[in-house]
């Protein structure tokens, strides 16, 4: 459903030259998508998603970094926020083969767009327990093949 939002302070309108109520979309005026996105809003706050994705990121974090120390010849760092995750490698070939595993055993990630040595790890908000084991054990198969490999 296209739908788009821009919220700043009046300040930051202005420095762009830009009156506070200006507002501009090819989106705009669309009913439909309005209510969507209002449900959207509320699924996001009955669900506690933003908690959800505090605490899944956290976890997967921390896993992430653990495996970093037990691959160091593969895994350089972890940056990010919440669920939005960059697994930094030790090249763009490692990404690409750690990547490759795991869409073929049905974990979706990518290397990033202007860093091809980092991974993007951008799981739902709504993930659960469950599902962020089976990543992390994806993303372990993934390093315990690719070392193999390149040993």
């Amino acid at each position: 459903m296209p739908i788009g939002a821009m919220l700043a302070k009046r300040k930051w309108w202005k420095k762009f030259g830009l009156s506070f109520a200006m507002t501009s979309s090819s989106s705009a005026g669309n009913g439909f998508a309005c209510a969507a996105g209002l449900a959207t809003l509320e699924v996001i706050q009955s669900e506690n998603l933003c908690a959800n994705a505090e605490r899944q990121g956290r976890r997967l974090r921390e896993a992430l970094d653990g495996l970093s120390s037990l691959h160091p010849e593969l895994l350089r760092s972890v940056t990010g926020r919440g669920l939005l995750l960059g697994l930094h490698t030790a090249s763009q070939k490692v990404a690409y083969e750690i990547a490759a595993h795991c869409v073929h055993n049905g974990i979706l990630m990518m290397p990033a767009f202007l860093d091809r040595a980092c991974i993007l790890i951008e799981p739902p908000l709504c993930i659960n327990d469950a599902q962020i084991d089976e990543v992390l054990g994806g993303v372990q198969q993934a390093c315990e093949a690719v070392s193999a490999r390149n040993s």
